[in-house]
């Protein structure tokens, strides 16, 4: 696949495009299925094509004074004089598909999604749309303050078990498990888009040390400003095996990881909310030319089917499976500069507070472990060549 970026004004362009599309408020009540019957507000847009370097991209002084500069003013207004409460509530499926060697796909398990958002308070919840004897779910969210994770395996009649963890607000992480963080950036990553316009760590890498693309960003104007458009450039650096290692060339100044976009969005209350929305994550070629030869890697797509503008949700803390107990990763404490944050591990039966923690066995250990981390500039490791000998 050859991606081509010819234009850094494209952003602006995006939203010049979309913002012309006829669009109705319609006022929702309750959960209503989102059919074409039902909603005459579609704003349907093509689906972009784009690559492009980060050195390009830090290079080009259009770009950075008419792009960047504009995203990040443009966040702490609407942050600062939006009056509507941003509150939805909705429910959908998510496909997945990883693509292997040689062109072979292998499908992903569809799951069901539920999303509730109360201005910077969201919660994700993902289950199996296949049924079976044992209620499993996985879910993440946010209170404004902290972040939640929860796996909970409730068998029908028997005991249930539960892991989770507790870290600062972030770009949420479940491990190899993506669709969470994926769900996240199209529902809930508004107030965090705001503080962070121009990079975050991936919501849909897996890797064991995650670091931040630069984002190429387009957003709704509503008082949600979700994204319709996110472009995450990787840089020059790999760090899937945890070293950081120069990737070579053509892609050693980077290239584009993946391309977000979310299409057909519904007036509700006043957010807009979109009823698609696809994320393709891109790998570079084993036999590429230029940064612009790609590989699809993964690919995922969502559609929203219920949609409500009241959020149902009294508290944005999971609820734990009663008289159970479960490990809980904690990372509330860990040195604010590590670049891989440790945990600090212990048994619970309920979320606990800073200060219960702060009182179990092992913590005073654990802080004096966290005192000692430094922040470090990554050295880049790059191969031999003949001219260095």
């Amino acid at each position: 696949m050859n991606i081509v970026f010819k234009d850094f004004g494209i952003a602006r362009k995006f939203k010049e495009r979309w913002r012309g599309f006829p669009r109705k408020q319609t006022q929702t009540r309750a959960f209503l299925p989102l059919t074409e019957e039902n909603d005459n507000q579609v704003a349907s847009a093509p689906i972009p094509r784009l690559g492009f370097s980060s050195r390009a991209l830090m290079e080009d002084k259009y770009f950075l004074k008419c792009i960047l500069v504009p995203i990040s003013v443009a966040g702490i207004l609407q942050c600062a004089t939006a009056t509507k409460a941003l509150e939805f509530e909705l429910k959908g499926t998510l496909e997945t598909e990883g693509h292997l060697a040689f062109g072979k796909v292998m499908q992903g398990e569809t799951v069901n999604f539920t999303a509730s958002v109360q201005n910077c308070n969201w919660l994700v919840r993902v289950s199996s749309a296949k049924p079976t004897e044992a209620q499993t779910y996985r879910q993440i969210s946010c209170n404004g303050r902290e972040m939640y994770v929860i796996g909970v395996n409730a068998k029908v009649g028997g005991a249930s078990s539960w892991g989770g963890s507790v870290a600062p607000e972030g770009v949420p992480f479940y491990g190899p498990v993506t669709t969470l963080p994926v769900l996240w950036l199209a529902f809930g990553a508004s107030c965090y888009l705001d503080k962070h316009p121009a990079a975050i760590v991936p919501p849909y890498s897996a890797d064991v040390i995650r670091t931040q693309a630069l984002l190429h960003v387009s957003r709704r104007t509503d008082v949600a400003r979700l994204p319709e458009f996110i472009a995450f450039m990787a840089d020059g650096t790999d760090w899937k095996d945890g070293v950081p290692r120069k990737r070579a060339a053509p892609y050693d100044s980077g290239f584009t990881n993946a391309i977000y976009t979310a299409s057909g969005f519904t007036k509700v209350g006043g957010s807009d909310v979109p009823r698609d929305f696809d994320l393709v994550v891109f790998r570079q070629a084993d036999t590429g030319r230029s940064s612009t030869d790609l590989e699809t890697e993964f690919k995922y797509h969502g559609v929203v089917t219920n949609i409500s503008d009241h959020c149902t949700l009294k508290q944005f803390v999971p609820a734990i499976p009663a008289n159970t107990e479960g490990r809980i990763s904690d990372t509330r404490f860990a040195h604010p500069d590590a670049i891989s944050p440790q945990q600090f591990s212990y048994r619970a039966s309920n979320w606990l507070s800073v200060e219960q923690v702060r009182e179990l066995p092992g913590f005073l250990k654990y802080a004096e472990s966290q005192e000692g981390l430094k922040s470090f500039v990554p050295i880049l490791v790059t191969r031999r060549t003949r001219e260095d000998e």
